[in-house]
Formats: structure tokens, sequence, C-alpha cells
């Protein structure tokens, strides 16, 4: 294990695919503190087939100004950590005011990473991906809270394609991005999953919809959603279709078309009325869960919230 002193210090890391911690001090990571200013690379490389004994832990992660490249690509992504098929493990770090085309705080490609008990803020990225851009990864984000992110196209916080990604027990709020997925976007050609569970997102803003989430370019299957808080998002809290994993908590009382408090048989014959795809303009309020068309999987949330509507 390494541990390092207090102080800042301004050389980046590359972990050279060694099996070791190292370690700030996980109870205040601003005490230990990487900054980036003036590096022409991510602050922190994982890109030589690092695993779970590669331990980053404790630590500040700050003003990552560029990132590293993406292999096949002149991109560059990953302002404050690149991981490129490498499953390191980030702990209780504070990663912040970093900035990329792609994941402004971290860009992960491939590898099985997993990131916890961690906080992102005000990390941007010009495209995809305020904080983070995760790229066909088998990613897990467990525990960590995400504010004060900025996408300049959709994922305030957090932008993933394919692969099979776990977010869970982790809060969004006051992320933004300039299109769909104020917190979250996601997009898979079909061999992806993304699964939010146990988590709370609020407050997040798309200056298009979905403020809350996104799933993007029609991509099935959509971003499925388990025991999650999502409320208060603006324009709307989701975009593009989810999968109901069952308990989750909204503001929007679903299935109330009419917007009298009750999901009620005059809810159910607006939502009968308007069966079939959507318009191609124009409102479409039964289309409940967001897909472009009424069926039966909005008849099935409808029905689910069937009585008075509760407060969340």
């Amino acid at each position: 294990m390494v541990r390092l002193a207090s102080g800042v210090y301004t050389q980046t890391i590359d972990f050279e695919g060694r099996q070791i911690t190292v370690e700030g001090d996980p109870a205040d990571p601003s005490a230990v503190v990487f900054d980036g200013t003036g590096s022409t690379e991510a602050v922190v490389r994982f890109t030589s087939g690092e695993d779970q004994k590669s331990i980053l832990r404790g630590v500040t992660i700050r003003n990552g100004v560029s990132g590293s490249t993406v292999p096949g690509t002149t991109t560059r992504a990953g302002g404050g950590i690149f991981v490129v098929e490498a499953s390191p493990r980030i702990e209780s770090c504070l990663v912040t005011m970093n900035n990329a085309t792609l994941g402004g705080g971290v860009y992960v490609q491939g590898g099985a990473p997993t990131l916890s008990f961690s906080t992102f803020t005000f990390n941007e990225s010009v495209a995809y991906g305020g904080a983070m851009y995760l790229d066909d990864s088998l990613a897990m984000i467990d525990s960590c809270g995400f504010a004060g992110n900025l996408g300049g196209s959709s994922g305030g916080a957090v932008h993933a394609r394919d692969g099979s990604v776990l977010i869970l027990e982790s809060v969004f709020e006051s992320n933004e991005a300039f299109q769909p997925g104020g917190a979250i976007s996601w997009e898979t050609d079909g061999t992806g999953m993304l699964i939010v569970e146990a988590s709370t997102i609020r407050e997040n803003v798309s200056l298009t919809a979905g403020g809350g989430v996104a799933t993007l370019f029609m991509s099935d299957p959509a971003i499925e959603l388990r025991t999650t808080e999502i409320c208060d998002n603006a324009p709307d809290d989701i975009f593009g279709g989810f999968v109901d994993g069952g308990g989750n908590s909204m503001c929007d009382c679903v299935g109330d078309l009419t917007g009298d408090g009750f999901v009620t048989g005059a809810d159910l014959g607006l939502l009968l009325g308007a069966w079939g795809p959507c318009p191609a303009e124009g409102d479409c309020v039964a289309d409940i869960n967001g897909d472009g068309e009424v069926s039966g999987a909005d008849l099935g949330l409808l029905l689910g919230a069937w009585g008075e509507c509760m407060s969340p």
C-alpha cells in the first residue's frame, strides 16, 4: 500500500498494471489532492489490465483539463480518471472540476471497474457524460453522489453505452444536460443493460426532455428502475421509456391523465382512446412510459397506480 501525506500533488498517476493500493484519507479525501492543471493526460490512468487489486482510495481528483485519447480515435476523454479494459476499484474519492469531450470526470471503456462511496461534482463534458461515460463496460456504481455536473449533450452526470451497468444506492441531484438525460442517459444496440436500484434522482435538468433519465435512440431494453425515487426533474422525469422493476416512487402521479388526483375509469378511457403509435406532433399524454406508443405497457402502469394519488 502507498499511503500519501496530506497535500496537493501535481503529477499524474498511471497504475501501469500494478496491484497496489494508493490511499489518501478515506474520511477526508480533500486532504490529499491530485491536481491536473496543465496536464495533457487524465489525472489517473488505468490502461494496463488492472484488476480489483488495483485500488485508488480517499483522494481528490481535480482540474483534469483534457483527458486521454480514446484508443483508435482522436477523442479526448476522462479528464479526471481514464480506464480502458481494466477493472480497478475507486473508493471514497472526490472527483471534481474535471473536463473532457466524453466523461468529464471519468471515462471507462470495457472492463469491470467498481466506483463506490465517492462523490462527483462540477465535472463537464463537451458531449456525453458530464461526470462519467461508460462504454461497453461491466461497471458498478455503489453509494455515490453526483451533483452540479454538466453534459454538453446527454447524461449530465452519467452516460452509458452498451455493457451491463448497475447503479446502486446513489444520489443524483442538480445535474444538467443540454439534451435528454439531465442525470442519466443510456443507449444500447440490444446487447446491454442499465439498472438503477435504490437510488434518488432529484432536481436535475435537461434543456429538452428527460431531466431525470433518458433512454436514447429507441434503445431496447430501456433503463430499468428499481426501488428508485425520481422526482422534481425538469422539464419532466423520464424520456424514451423505462422498465419498471417495481418499488419506484415518482412525484408525477403515474396514470392520472386527467390531473384530478385520482387514477380512475376516466383515465382508463383516455388511454384506450389513444391506443397505438403516438402522433408525430402534439402531446401523447397516455404514453406513460414514453416509448412512443400507447400499449399494454402503459395500461399496466395505469392499473398499477389505480386509486388516489399518493405523495412521494
